[in-house]
């Protein structure tokens, strides 16, 4: 019985990771935030949407698998998935939707909720 638990969570965990690495990829083919900034006025430079994008990871100047990268080991090692487009971080949307107390900034095991 241990042996088929372990075999479905980890059949589970492989398809939850291709499935978000295939929206990743997905995302970054498709839409194109840029968009967002370039019907400003006054218009932006390219140079300033640029930094606008750098810290959400989202800038054209960067290879595509070096922000893959970025993004993968900060949800691996610091259990960070980014920013929402309003700016809020999403692990802890995510937390507080959970049932969290919103001192919790992330869904780790210390977590009460989960510990139920």
């Amino acid at each position: 019985m241990t042996k088929y638990l372990i075999k479905k969570i980890l059949g589970w965990l492989l398809m939850i990771f291709l499935a978000t690495n295939l929206a990743y990829f997905l995302a970054a083919s498709f839409l194109d935030p840029r968009s967002n900034y370039t019907e400003r006025r006054p218009p932006l430079s390219d140079e300033e949407i640029n930094n606008l994008l750098e810290p959400y990871n989202l800038s054209p100047e960067t290879p595509l698998l070096e922000r893959w990268w970025t993004w993968l080991t900060n949800i691996i090692t610091k259990w960070d998935w980014g920013q929402s487009p309003v700016g809020e971080m999403v692990t802890r949307r995510s937390a507080t939707a959970s049932g969290c107390p919103r001192s919790y900034s992330c869904l780790r095991p210390s977590c009460p909720s989960l510990l139920v």
